[in-house]
């Protein structure tokens, strides 16, 4: 076959093309990857407590590469988490690397260096005193640690800190404290105290009935109808301590309730509490058959009815002990406020006060609040007498007597009569004779069985003893033709005596003219005494005639 010369040509230029084109690597063109920018890593801290943790990131570089952390050293690394090791201290170096793209190459940062601190030696709390009276003071201190970081202290439950003086509250507490220590520098990680204190605050307070006592407190129930009871009984909850019972029958008197006393004298009282211009508490624990009922508690002069203070708290819960506080900085609604120069040796519970609904109530511990050790002292009696009264020498055939020795006396109901102030009385047997004792007497009724025809008597007689007594008053009722109290005819008529002779038998025969109140004398159905607060003796009552 033969060839041109042209064709020749473009053979060449065609082998020629090829060598080139295989000299360049190919029939096509790639550029070389560029460099990125400088990279940069950072972290949120550069210091950390052991287990602590710290957000990484990174600046600079090019393109869409991800962005990878290594750390070496006390720390490790996951996705931008860098945390610290629980058990190593010092250094961690952390670097950044960026993948490269199709523009750009990998890139890795220069080193950071992450600090970690070491732990502290173990920080302990402790008080001067664990024990507080309420608003009392305590020094907090600390052992243990490391570093010159801060101490703090921390608490719960109601104290208070300043610095490292803790101040309790004014009630009842339990304080829950801790204590840190802050980190110094980069050497040593904040420390928490290893322990919690407990500090407890009690408010100081007297304990006057328990119902456990050796010899039980006596509980004297009242109600106008004899519809409310008072028992020491075991503890409803469970478990063998005593505690009071107050029963209140449905229809009882709003008013029923129980005085609680210990002390023989004067009668139905309590040793003198304490009350003053800055303690006027006392508290009681309540256990109650129903929720959200009122308990009034009233204090008095066992020695002085007219004087006394009330003051009420109310149950919240059904079937479970509560202790109530009883201010008597705020007396109850229409009662008298707190008086400084009066003694208060009586106490009074009232359960439900106000209702006539039936309820029951179990109360305990009776404490004064505000001073420990209050002496539990009872008060010592006045003096009694020792020699009987003057035996009257009026003719027994001239006399109508209601209570006497010396004559035979008509039949009476209970001297004094249930509603009493005092309740009961108690006899002073001297030699043969037998005087009434009306302790702390108020008042005190005398009831004949049958009315008393004393029209035809001019005199009224009683012979009085007391040591302490500064008035005597005496009234005669009569219940008028149909015997009935409150029957529409009765009369009365009451006179008093100031100034009896103390320590000796007084013996008063009274003018029946006296009691010009008197209109009618042929139904007497009561007599009534009325003392100033001490304890009076009283013997031969009696009407008589010329």
């Amino acid at each position: 076959m033969q060839i041109s010369r042209h064709s020749f040509t473009l053979l060449a230029g065609a082998a020629a093309s090829a060598l080139i084109l295989s000299a360049c690597g190919g029939g096509s063109s790639t550029p070389a990857p560029q460099a990125q920018a400088a990279l940069t890593v950072a972290a949120a801290s550069t210091t950390l407590d052991p287990s602590g943790t710290t957000v990484l990131s990174s600046s600079g570089g090019n393109g869409t590469g991800l962005t990878t952390y290594n750390a070496t050293g006390a720390c490790t690394v996951s996705g931008t988490t860098l945390t610290a090791s629980s058990t190593s201290s010092g250094a961690c170096t952390v670097t950044a690397t960026k993948a490269a793209d199709a523009t750009y190459s990998a890139i890795t940062s220069s080193a950071l260096t992450v600090t970690v601190r070491a732990p502290q030696a173990a920080l302990t709390v402790a008080a001067a005193s664990t024990s507080l009276s309420a608003g009392g003071t305590t020094n907090l201190s600390t052992t243990g640690g490391n570093g010159a970081g801060l101490v703090t202290y921390q608490s719960t439950g109601g104290c208070t800190i300043s610095a490292a003086v803790l101040t309790a509250p004014a009630t009842d507490a339990t304080c829950s404290i801790t204590a840190t220590k802050a980190a110094d520098g980069s050497s040593f990680a904040q420390a928490t105290s290893t322990n919690t204190l407990t500090v407890t605050v009690t408010v100081p307070s007297t304990t006057f009935l328990t119902f456990d006592e050796t010899t039980p407190p006596t509980l004297t129930a009242f109600s106008g109808a004899n519809t409310m009871a008072a028992t020491i009984e075991t503890d409803p909850a469970g478990g063998t301590n005593k505690v009071a019972k107050l029963v209140k029958s449905a229809g009882s008197d709003t008013w029923a309730g129980a005085t609680l006393s210990k002390c023989a004298y004067p009668t139905n009282a309590l040793p003198v509490i304490p009350l003053s211009a800055t303690n006027k508490k006392m508290s009681m624990k309540v256990y109650s058959s129903v929720a959200n009922k009122v308990i009034r508690l009233k204090l008095e002069d066992a020695s002085d009815g007219t004087h006394t203070v009330e003051t009420e708290a109310t149950v919240t819960a059904a079937g479970a002990w509560q202790t109530l506080t009883f201010d008597f900085g705020t007396a109850a609604t229409g009662t008298a406020a707190w008086n400084a120069a009066y003694t208060y040796n009586k106490a009074s519970a009232f359960p439900d006060f106000g209702n006539t609904t039936a309820v029951t109530m179990y109360i305990d511990d009776l404490k004064f609040v505000g001073v420990a050790s209050v002496a539990q002292t009872c008060m010592t009696p006045p003096p009694a007498p020792t020699a009987a009264a003057t035996v009257p020498t009026v003719a027994a055939s001239k006399v109508i007597a209601v209570y006497s020795n010396t004559y035979t006396p008509v039949a009476t109901g209970p001297f004094p009569t249930s509603w009493s102030n005092p309740t009961s009385g108690d006899n002073l047997v001297i030699g043969v004779n037998t005087a009434r004792k009306l302790g702390s007497l108020v008042f005190a009724g005398l009831e004949p069985s049958a009315p008393i025809d004393a029209s035809t008597y001019t005199k009224f007689n009683i012979s009085v003893w007391t040591s302490t007594g500064t008035s005597f008053k005496v009234k005669l009722v009569d219940f008028g033709a149909n015997g009935t109290y409150q029957g529409g005819d009765d009369v009365e008529h009451e006179l008093t005596f100031t100034a009896p002779t103390q320590n000796a038998w007084t013996y008063y025969s009274i003018n029946l003219s006296d009691f010009t109140g008197l209109t009618t004398k042929s139904n007497i159905a009561q007599i009534i005494m009325v003392g100033s607060g001490g304890d009076y003796y009283i013997d031969d009552i009696f009407f008589s005639k010329p």
